[in-house]
């Protein structure tokens, strides 16, 4: 009998041999490594087992218990590691092509308005040639709804809002210049100063609160405009405000409007000419009119009467005033015609241009004419 209250199972070589045999069965780089760990520490064998510390007082159910543990943790390791490599050659064996990735958005074109010369302005034809902006002064305006605006040819315009004038033309043709550099719909930025400057009034209080009311008049206004070419819905100018501090508007022009600026949808406008005309509501709306044709044809007085929005009820009043209009618009000073007057026999406007005619319709008129095609020989005449 031991005089140790525990009594220690003696060490076990065979359990530990069984332990070394398994540790290199499932784990051959280990025990090759734990051999020659061995080796370096114990170079020259006895040939005799000699006690070893750790596993002394290590019984067989105990070695059984730990090899159980490690055969599983390797067993684990390894089934992984299986799975993952047939894992790999699946993916690599596979006949079905990787799902490309979602193509990127394209952007969204940039549309930008013709670099209008600064000597210009540019007036919509379709708009131009119409009552829409009425040759009334601002007293004389009043409210519409789905109206329907007096226009020429295949043109239709429908307008809800307050009646516009030349005055609001004007602001209109002014915020599109101004609007040349930046894309169709981005926001500008203009002083209020500028603005006026521009349109040739003064900067007064009165000024201002003319051009702000101008200004809500066009984007609260509403048309509809159908031509053989477009159809538009909306306003003039889509959405503005004004900061209160330092006076600047920042406002934003519809990108759908681009239709109404294309090479042969407007005409440019002599601006300092039409500055001349200040006030003079139908002596503006005719110079627009004579701006669009090279050479302007005999028209009715009746038709500009109607087309202009005149609310002078009598025909003869309105001939009367249209006199004093073409007098006006002849003089040397003011230059948009050479001569205008009344067939009083007809009651038809004749106009001449002269030198008024802008260098691109001067090239069109000195067009030569197509050539007729030859006719072959045994064609009847």
């Amino acid at each position: 009998m031991s005089d140790d209250p525990i009594a220690r199972p003696p060490m076990n070589r065979e359990a530990l041999n069984r332990l070394d045999d398994e540790v290199a069965r499932l784990n051959p780089r280990r025990a090759a490594r734990e051999a020659t760990h061995r080796t370096k520490a114990d170079p020259v064998s006895t040939g005799k087992d000699e006690p070893d510390p750790v596993l002394e007082g290590v019984g067989n159910s105990t070695l059984d218990q730990i090899l159980k543990r490690l055969g599983r943790t390797v067993a684990a390791r390894a089934e992984r590691a299986r799975q993952a490599q047939e894992a790999q050659a699946a993916a690599a064996s596979s006949s079905e092509p990787p799902t490309p990735p979602e193509p990127a958005p394209e952007p969204e074109p940039v549309i930008h308005l013709p670099l209008f010369p600064r000597e210009t302005r540019p007036a919509v034809n379709a708009l131009t040639s119409s009552s829409l902006f009425a040759a009334i002064q601002g007293k004389d305006r009043q409210m519409l709804k789905n109206a329907k605006i007096q226009t020429p040819g295949e043109t239709d315009i429908l307008f809800t809002g307050e009646q516009f004038n030349q005055d609001d033309h004007n602001v209109l043709m002014q915020l599109v210049f101004m609007a040349r550099d930046q894309p169709l719909g981005a926001y500008v930025t203009v002083s209020a100063h500028a603005l006026l400057t521009a349109l040739g009034r003064g900067t007064s209080g009165k000024e201002h609160h003319q051009l702000k009311a101008e200004i809500e008049r066009l984007v609260a206004g509403t048309v509809k405009v159908k031509t053989p070419q477009f159809n538009y819905i909306g306003h003039l100018i889509d959405d503005a405000v004004q900061d209160t501090a330092s006076k600047h508007w920042v406002f934003r022009l519809n990108p759908s409007m681009a239709p109404f600026y294309h090479p042969d949808a407007y005409t440019l406008m002599d601006w300092e000419q039409r500055k001349q005309l200040k006030g003079k509501d139908l002596a503006r709306w005719v110079q627009l009119e004579i701006a669009r044709h090279a050479q302007p044809f005999p028209v009715k007085v009746e038709t500009w009467h109607r087309m202009s929005g005149s609310q002078t009820q009598a025909l003869r009043e309105f001939r009367r005033m249209l006199k004093a209009v073409l007098a006006v618009l002849t003089r040397p000073d003011i230059g948009v015609l050479k001569e205008g007057y009344i067939d009083p026999k007809t009651d038809l406007i004749h106009l001449e241009r002269g030198e008024a005619i802008t260098a691109s319709q001067q090239r069109h008129l000195a067009a030569p004419a197509p050539r007729k095609p030859r006719r072959k020989p045994g064609d009847e005449s």
